[in-house]
């Protein structure tokens, strides 16, 4: 391997997902890149996880093992730590394709003003594809002005990251999906406070960053679902999603155009999961997120409308939303 072939640190976050880890890091060990480390933190698991990793004969292998503080600490922590001039997580329940780190390597290399590239994914249950890849939920994405990268299949955001990422309630780039060049994460962490979506918080910070992205449409990452996820229910994502935007408004320092984005993508957080309530029939919830809707620009005519239908509800058929 050529000396100048840059080294990548995989950071993987985990908690008593010992059931999970080996295979997420043999998904890593499978890469057609092969200058990386892993970098597992482990938070306090007390499962076999400690054990597992022991097992593992892999010298690229470092583990880092902390009392238990959470997701968002353990993303610090890897990051810390990390001595890659690229960076990575891969969450321990989640599998890489093989061709990850080589298709994102391609693009980031040929493009040195891209700080950041993500590509897309989908979810599975038990080994089954569910139906639809995350870049089929944000439609948005297709429509940004982009041109094809320089090197590898990707292609390049050609607008500011934040106006064309932030708005959207569902992000294409999660961080297991994603390579960072170093630089774009100095200065920037998760927030510790947050017990989920803290992924969402650091992305957003790169986002205001100023950095060119990048993504790939090829498929590859499997984030799987089961039992055990951060989420269990749309609806406890939209809170986290909401708790974790609210704190990068009163937390991050961003510019008057990005903060105006940042509080229309609020307003549209509260109507989504008043839309969510509203057709479960729930309609104190539903009139709550509504309610705070009111409280931001964008979207009060919507949040007004479904207060005003909220007496009709029961005339009204069911609709249980998706994940």
């Amino acid at each position: 391997m050529s000396v100048t072939t840059p080294l990548v640190t995989v950071i993987m976050p985990t908690y008593n997902y010992g059931r999970y880890v080996a295979d997420a890091i043999q998904s890593i060990q499978a890469q057609t890149f092969d200058n990386f480390e892993i970098l597992v933190v482990d938070d306090g698991s007390t499962d076999d996880t400690p054990a597992i990793l022991a097992r593992l004969a892999e010298p690229r292998l470092r583990v880092i093992r902390q009392e238990r503080a959470g997701t968002a600490s353990s993303r610090n922590r890897g990051l810390e730590a990390a001595r890659g001039e690229f960076i990575s997580w891969l969450d321990a329940d989640d599998l890489w394709k093989p061709t990850f780190l080589e298709r994102h390597l391609a693009v980031l290399e040929a493009e040195p003003e891209v700080g950041y590239s993500f590509s897309n994914f989908m979810r599975t249950r038990d080994g089954v594809p569910l139906p639809g890849t995350q870049f089929d939920l944000v439609p948005r994405l297709r429509q940004l002005p982009t041109r094809a990268a320089r090197g590898g299949t990707a292609r390049v955001v050609e607008m500011d990251a934040f106006a064309a990422l932030a708005p959207s309630t569902s992000l294409p780039g999660w961080l297991q999906a994603s390579v960072f060049r170093r630089a774009v994460l100095e200065g920037r962490r998760c927030d510790p406070r947050l017990k989920a979506a803290e992924d969402l918080f650091l992305l957003l910070q790169v986002y205001a960053g100023g950095t060119r992205v990048a993504f790939l449409e090829e498929v590859l990452v499997e984030v799987r679902r089961h039992g055990q996820n951060s989420y269990a229910t749309g609806e406890q994502m939209q809170y986290a999603v909401i708790e974790s935007v609210l704190s990068v408004d009163a937390g991050i320092l961003l510019t008057a155009s990005q903060r105006a984005i940042l509080r229309r993508r609020i307003a549209a957080e509260y109507c989504a999961l008043g839309w969510r309530h509203f057709w479960r029939h729930d309609a104190g919830k539903a009139a709550r997120s509504y309610g705070r809707a009111l409280l931001w620009p964008g979207l009060r005519l919507n949040a007004l409308a479904h207060l005003v239908l909220m007496p009709l509800l029961p005339l009204l058929p069911h609709r249980e939303t998706g994940f």
